[in-house]
């Protein structure tokens, strides 16, 4: 009995020990998992540019800009150093990575690459055709410091530098050996030409809010990461910081309430930090100076009793103090704005609209402490100074406020406003003909009379749109707020930037993306106004999910702050205006039509990337609104119909063949592009809901969606060199983006840059138009001479209107008269007649013949009965109208060379059919 009853207690002894372990074990894991719930990830470092993105090229040592010979086309031309030019394509750089790690450099005007000659004991950089293969054309670049590289080539082993150590414009740029640190004039800054930014000064208070709530971290496709380089990795290039900074601002208790627009701002310290996470990525930043967390209408507390020249003192110092500190922190920003939406308030009453002048005269003295502060050697050898940009809301129409400006001579780079449709009105003529109820400025005709105007790059520095209901009533254009509607908005923002005249799109940055709502444990959350330390809550409208639609944050749903698709938008990876490769992860390759082939119904496989893509190998990403994409090949089609991914069939079965063939309204040649972590996407078909996939023989197929199937998961890049013969041409069209109402029609250039003595033909056409639009060239056939004469082409799309039968393009009318105008002006004529003979009195009777005479030539005036070239009236039934909406037109540019070999070019028109 004994022996049993302490068997029986070890037995019991026993599962109570199991059982603590277990709950022992159980508390370790829940502690555990709770506590990686909340850590934040490590921050990367990955200096990279991004593949495919374009940037202007600044020496260190001047601040000049790489640049053509003079625009010249010609293989083998010298590269110079020239004066920055924000509209000139020649200073404009395509950077562009290779399987095995090198980049290569290609010019946006005329498609040629930077390569190396040695003459005369010189090696020189110069411009040649893009070839594969060629190890002058390739170029390794290794970062210095604060966006700078040192930009190797990989055949010389020298680094690109200007000749004899020249600060002049006009300078030709050589090569020299890199011997220890990199001197000034081998370095060069990388700067975007369009900036594709995150307006996010408030990240590292929300990273702190979240680690002290223990939430889940933002995350893509399931995986948490830094929102940097989340962002980075889907295309987005620049933060902006605004730091509230303390003093010269009252100071902040560290506990406690916040004081008044202080709640929400970040710190100083907070700020730089972010600016050098930034650098490390390789991104740019945007600092806004006096942002007092509402405006900058707040006059810093030590400045209060200063006269109007001491606050251009103070103002100076404070601002020359700011630049040296991110200077000194080797984040140097690239652009800087004084002061946060200006024309609502700045440093009170120094606004414009109480005092321009007083106005003027500050942001004079900022800007030249930004620019004291650069060129400083006191802290180092001098560096180019940062654009600088004046920011304001639509409140002020931007030509009237840059006009102003400008009569005070305020030395401003660009200019900077605010966007956002449910507070500033339509985007595009088409919205406005829709919806206008408050009769609000068409915020694209407002952009473009600014740029013929003014003549400066402009950058939309803040902007946002909702995807669900939330802080502020939502607008007639993008609504219901979806993630589709959110993600449209910003394509379409991004279409009509890049439509700018004269090239002058600076970019866009998007509101606080990071911004979902923090719970508080308390109740409330944390980023509201019930916290000492609040940020803003702007419900529905940042880039990850808030989980809302019920009205209230569900951190528990798996979508909580999973990256939303209008990041994409955001970062380039979805504009029309671009040529894109599709690499897959699995193997490393690019889908092309196989064998090159232009026949409809040709099959896809994929082909090795050698960074030099033909026609075949590139694709537009166009979106007509509903949510999907239609995905069509640059090369041009036999039919004279632009060839798209199509899911052959319309099969749902997996493992069918996908195919490329011609465009139709057809639903399954539409698909939808969602991130799937890491830089990578999945292509899925509208019809089928099944993953654009490759089968063991690299046959491109559908096949049911895994997150784990790398050949499921493609790259989306921008190309900008195309594989082509020893001599061709470069191809480029101005505008981009065309706005035409029904019935009316438009004009774009096409400019055709002729290389290597390129001497033969090209024939232009035109595929992808709308139901009854047409084209037509002005001359469709140029000749090239040989002497690389750049080719200007007038294209014409024509639409049709409401009216039936109205001719597209019209022509002159005969000088015969209509037969109903003819049978009008008989009877016209006796019913005349018959009311003289009537009058009983005679005067009566001539004055009603002259009043019956004035009608008749009235009537023949408006029936056409007049010789000349007024249009025909159009008969009682004819085609249809051209549907309103998007669609992306190919223009095709064929040559046939003498003796130089065939060359062929496309490039993408955006047009917009409007009412």
């Amino acid at each position: 009995m004994n022996a049993q009853l302490r068997s029986a207690k070890t037995k019991q002894a026993t599962s109570l020990r199991r059982a603590f372990y277990r709950v022992a074990i159980f508390v370790f894991f829940c502690v555990l998992s709770r506590e990686v719930r909340a850590q934040q990830p490590a921050e990367p470092v990955d200096v990279t540019p991004l593949d495919g993105e374009t940037y202007y090229l600044i020496n260190q040592a001047d601040g000049l800009q790489m640049d053509l010979n003079s625009g010249s086309t010609a293989a083998g031309d010298h590269i110079l150093q020239q004066s920055p030019s924000y509209s000139s394509l020649a200073q404009r750089w395509a950077v562009s990575k290779l399987s095995a790690g090198a980049w290569t450099i290609s010019n946006l005007l005329n498609g040629l690459c930077l390569d190396a000659a040695t003459s005369s004991g010189v090696t020189w950089t110069v411009q040649n055709p893009c070839t594969t293969g060629t190890s002058s054309q390739e170029w390794s670049l290794h970062p210095t410091m604060d966006g700078y590289y040192a930009i190797e080539n990989q055949a010389a082993g020298l680094v690109i530098d200007v000749y004899q150590g020249s600060l002049s414009a006009g300078a030709q740029i050589d090569l020299t050996s890199l011997t220890g640190t990199a001197t000034q004039t081998q370095q060069w800054l990388l700067r975007p030409v369009f900036f594709r930014g995150i307006d996010n000064a408030l990240l590292e208070k929300q990273e702190a809010a979240r680690v002290s709530q223990n939430l889940t971290w933002w995350k893509d496709a399931g995986t948490p990461a830094d929102v940097l380089q989340m962002l980075k990795n889907h295309g987005i290039n620049l933060v902006r910081l605004r730091p509230a900074s303390m003093p010269p601002y009252a100071t902040q208790p560290a506990n406690g309430p916040c004081i008044e627009n202080l709640c929400y701002a970040e710190t100083e310290a907070e700020d730089l930090d972010l600016a050098k996470r930034a650098k490390n990525l390789g991104m740019s930043v945007e600092l806004t100076l006096f942002f007092d967390g509402g405006s900058s209408a707040s006059m810093p507390a030590q400045w209060t009793n200063d006269s109007p020249a001491q606050l251009q003192t103070d103002l100076y110092n404070y601002v020359f103090q700011e630049i040296e500190g991110y200077r000194s922190a080797w984040a140097m920003p690239d652009l800087i704005a004084i002061g946060n939406e200006v024309d609502t308030g700045f440093l009170n009453g120094n606004d414009p609209g109480a005092n321009f002048s007083n106005f003027a005269q500050l942001q004079i003295a900022g800007m030249n402490a930004v620019r004291a502060a650069a060129a400083d050697t006191s802290i180092g050898a001098a560096l180019p100074a940062p654009l600088i940009c004046i920011h304001i809301t639509p409140a002020w129409d931007l030509t009237t406020f840059f006009t102003e400006a400008n009569s005070y001579s305020i030395p401003y780079d660009g200019i900077c406003q605010s966007y956002y449709p449910f507070f500033h009105g339509p985007l595009t003529s088409a919205q406005a003909a829709a919806s206008n109820p408050n009769h609000q400025a068409v915020e694209q005709s407002v952009l473009n009379k600014a740029a013929t105007t003014i003549g400066k790059p402009i950058f939309l520095i803040e902007a946002g749109e909702h995807y669900e209901n939330g802080f502020d009533s939502n607008d007639p254009w993008y609504s219901p707020p979806t993630k589709t509607t959110q993600r449209q908005f910003l394509i379409d923002l991004n279409s009509v930037l890049r439509a700018l005249p004269g090239n002058l799109e600076m970019g866009l940055a998007y509101w606080d993306p990071a911004g979902v709502n923090i719970p508080n444990r308390s109740g409330g959350f944390l980023n509201g106004d019930n916290q000492p330390n609040a940020i803003y809550s702007w419900n529905g409208l940042t880039l990850f999910d808030n989980t809302d639609s019920s009205g209230s944050t569900n951190v528990n749903d798996a979508n909580y702050s999973a990256l939303l698709p209008a990041a994409d938008a955001l970062g380039g990876k979805c504009d029309p205006s671009l040529r894109y490769k599709l690499l897959n992860r699995s193997t490393g390759k690019v889908l092309e039509s196989a064998q090159g082939s232009s026949a409809s119904g040709a099959p896809l496989d994929t082909a090795t990337d050698n960074g030099s893509e033909s026609l075949s190998q590139q694709w537009f990403l166009s979106s007509n609104g509903d949510g999907f994409f239609r995905i069509t090949s640059a090369g041009a089609a036999q039919s004279g119909v632009p060839n798209v991914l199509d899911d052959s069939g319309g099969s749902k079965n997996a493992g069918n063949a996908v195919v490329q063939s011609s465009a139709s309204t057809s639903q399954e040649q539409e698909w939808d592009v969602v991130t799937a972590g890491g830089g990578y996407f999945d292509i899925v078909s509208r019809i089928s809901g099944l993953n654009l996939d490759l089968n063991s023989a690299g046959i491109a197929i559908q096949q049911t969606p895994s997150g784990s199937a790398l050949s499921q998961q493609w790259q989306i890049i921008p190309v900008h060199v195309t594989s082509s013969s020893a001599a061709g041409f470069a191809m480029a069209a101005d505008p981009p983006t065309m706005a035409i109402a029904q019935g009316s029609q438009g004009s774009a250039t096409i400019t055709l840059a002729p290389f290597a003595r390129y001497a033969g033909t090209a024939t232009l056409a035109c595929s992808g138009l709308p139901l009854n639009a047409a084209c037509a060239f002005s001359p469709s056939t140029v000749t090239f001479d040989g002497k690389d004469t750049v080719q200007n082409v007038t294209l014409t799309i024509a639409t049709q209107g409401t009216g039936s039968g109205t001719d597209l393009i019209r022509l002159p009318s005969t000088d015969y008269p209509h037969p109903l105008a003819t049978f009008s002006f008989l009877y016209v004529i006796a019913v005349s007649i018959w009311f003289s003979m009537r009058s009983r009195n005679p005067r009566t009777g001539r004055f009603r013949g002259l009043i019956w005479a004035g009608l008749i030539a009235v009537f023949l005036f408006a029936t056409g009965c007049g010789s000349g070239s007024s249009s025909t009236t159009p008969p009682p039934s004819g085609p249809s109208p051209t549907p309103l909406g998007t669609a992306v037109i190919i223009v095709s540019a064929n040559g046939a060379g003498a003796g130089s070999g065939n060359a062929s070019q496309a490039v993408a028109i955006l047009l917009d059919v409007t009412q």
